[in-house]
This record gives C-alpha cells, sequence and structure tokens, in this order.
C-alpha cells in the first residue's frame, strides 16, 4: 500500500491516541513536550475519521474520505503492526523507529513547503527525502529501493582523476564535488554530466550512463539545493522542459496554397461541371437567430442537402 507514511501513521494511531489529539489541539503546542501515546479504543471510526481531517486540514492532498478509510484501515494497521512487514522481522526495533520518524510531532516541525508536496498515495517526499527512513517499511517501492543503494554506492564511488590511496582519492572527491557546488550561486548553471566526467563517477567500477542524474540525486540526499541551479530551464519552479523529438519524415513538402483560395478552386470547378458532387435531394433548412451589432435581432435560414450521383455516370467514367 503505497500511502504516504505520515498518513500511515496517523490514520492507524494518531487518530485514537488522546495525548496526541490534545497536543494538536492546543494552540501553545510548540512549547509542551511530547507526551507518552495513550489510546482510546472505544473511539468510533467516525470520530477518528474527524480527528484525521482536523490534521490534515490545511492539506488537500493528503485528505481521505470516510469510505476509503473505512475500507483500508484494517489494512493499514495490519501492515504497522504485523512484523512480517518490517526489515528484518522488526528484531531490532524498526517498526518504533518508524513511528518516531513519522508520528504527528515530527509532522508539526515540518516545514510548511515540504508539508504541501506530501499527498496521500504516491508521496514523492517519502519515497526521497525520507528514505533512509522508509525502508525500514517493505512497503517501499523497490525503484526507490535501487535508487537508495545507488546513492549509497556513489557516496563510495565519487573520486577524482588522482592516483594514489584510493579512500583518500574518494574523501578528495566529495570534499571536490562538495566545494564545486558550494561555490555556485544560486540559478547558476550546472551540467551534471560534465562534472560527473571530471570527477569520474563510477559504480562497480563502470562509468554510468546517466551519470549526471546519479550525481545530481548524490548531491540532493546530501542536502545540497540541487533545484536553485538551472533555473533556465525550468517553466515552473520545480518543473524542467522536456525536448520533444519528432520524427522528421522524407519528402514532406510545405503546402503554398491557402485555404481560401483551394476552396473557391473547388467551388469554381464545381458551378462549370468540372467536379461533380451529385444532385440536391432531401433537403432540409435550418434556421440560426443572430444579434446584429445594433442589437436587433434577425433569423438566418440555411438549406442543406444530401447528394445522390447516378449509377450510370459512375459507370461510364469508369470505362
Amino acid at each position: 500500500m503505497n500511502y504516504c507514511n505520515f498518513a500511515k501513521v496517523m490514520l492507524s494511531r494518531c487518530t485514537k491516541d488522546t495525548s496526541a489529539i490534545n497536543w494538536w489541539n492546543n494552540p501553545d503546542k510548540t512549547n509542551i513536550d511530547y507526551p507518552p501515546p495513550s489510546f482510546n479504543t472505544s473511539l468510533t471510526l467516525r470520530t477518528r475519521h474527524e480527528n484525521y481531517i482536523n490534521f490534515m486540514r490545511n492539506y488537500p492532498k493528503m485528505q481521505i474520505d470516510y469510505k476509503t478509510m473505512e475500507k483500508r484501515i484494517t489494512r493499514i494497521q495490519s501492515y504497522l503492526t504485523n512484523p512480517k512487514y518490517w526489515q528484518h522481522d522488526n528484531k531490532d526495533g524498526q517498526r518504533q523507529e518508524f513511528y518516531q520518524n513519522f508520528s504527528i510531532y515530527n509532522w508539526a516541525r515540518l516545514a510548511e513547503i515540504e508539508k504541501k508536496r506530501h499527498q496521500l498515495t504516491n508521496c514523492n517526499p517519502c519515497n526521497t527525502t525520507h528514505l533512509d527512513k522508509s525502508y525500514i517499511h517493505k512497503s517501499v517501492p523497490k525503484e526507490n529501493l535501487q535508487l537508495k543503494s545507488l546513492c549509497e554506492q556513489v557516496a563510495d564511488k565519487v573520486s577524482p582523476r588522482t592516483s594514489g590511496n584510493k579512500s583518500n582519492a574518494k574523501k578528495e572527491g566529495k570534499k571536490a564535488v562538495d566545494q564545486k557546488l558550494s561555490q555556485k550561486e544560486p540559478g547558476s548553471i550546472v551540467i551534471w554530466s560534465r562534472l560527473a566526467k571530471k570527477y569520474d563517477l563510477k559504480i562497480n567500477d563502470r562509468v554510468p550512463l546517466n551519470g549526471g542524474q546519479v550525481l545530481m540525486e548524490f548531491a540532493r540526499s546530501k542536502g545540497v539545493p540541487v533545484f536553485q541551479f538551472n533555473k533556465h530551464t525550468r517553466i515552473s519552479g520545480r518543473d524542467f522542459k522536456r525536448r520533444v523529438r519528432r520524427s522528421i519524415k522524407a519528402g514532406s513538402l510545405y503546402n503554398t496554397s491557402y485555404s481560401s483560395k483551394i476552396h473557391s478552386d473547388v467551388q469554381t470547378r464545381i458551378r462549370t461541371g468540372e467536379i461533380n458532387i451529385g444532385m440536391p435531394v432531401a433537403p432540409k433548412t435550418f434556421k440560426k437567430d443572430l444579434i446584429s451589432p445594433d442589437g436587433t435581432l434577425t433569423e438566418k435560414k440555411q438549406q442543406v442537402y444530401g447528394r445522390k450521383i447516378k449509377i450510370r455516370r459512375h459507370q461510364r467514367e469508369r470505362d
């Protein structure tokens, strides 16, 4: 179930935790220590849904309707309590760590911009920014786990083209990348693929084809605000322009004739009989009301015909 981790914890735990509910409703909650949980199992599902709506009142992407919650709540609670859904079967306290990382208290500490990025399903921040905490639950998509593994490999493999001790070269490579990016001003141009070649980025002693993307993701995972660069390629604050590749068809020519000219030419050929469109049959009159520029209402009539062509003419033209 690819739900936001904050939503999972709040739906399954915080909506029935009276301590968390009272803490949230307190206007001065920032100055109050986090209380221990106190679960009230007698709360109805409708009340728990209202509590969740209260938590997420300002974040429409995190909202869930009552029927969906009624259908999913049992499965969500099973996902968060059954040991088989945790790494190492929850033998090292992974479940409690997950609860703490994605509790309502940590949600309140998030920046407002990040809160608005979270969404109920397919939550990108949970699968990227918080991936180091999300992966302890087995509901994380496989492609995100591969990305985490890739970033860890990059952290060990980034090194400049220098001879000498490999461990020192790795440290120098990481330091050089951090120093290079820290010198860049917001809005400046960073060509990630060129940086990957410059610092000889390798994964398992092989140069990745998407080295620029890997290096950018590695820098982002280390806290570098990568989206402040290359603003000239943005459409909005976070969207990048995509190049559209169009196939070039051989032999295509530009038509220099205007449609109005073609239309008048066809009408002339119809009147001269050069083009036969058949005899008009089954006329039908359509009425249309028009308002003139001076405000008067006028009625316009237009007759539309069907057409028929004699079979003998077809045979004669074919012969």
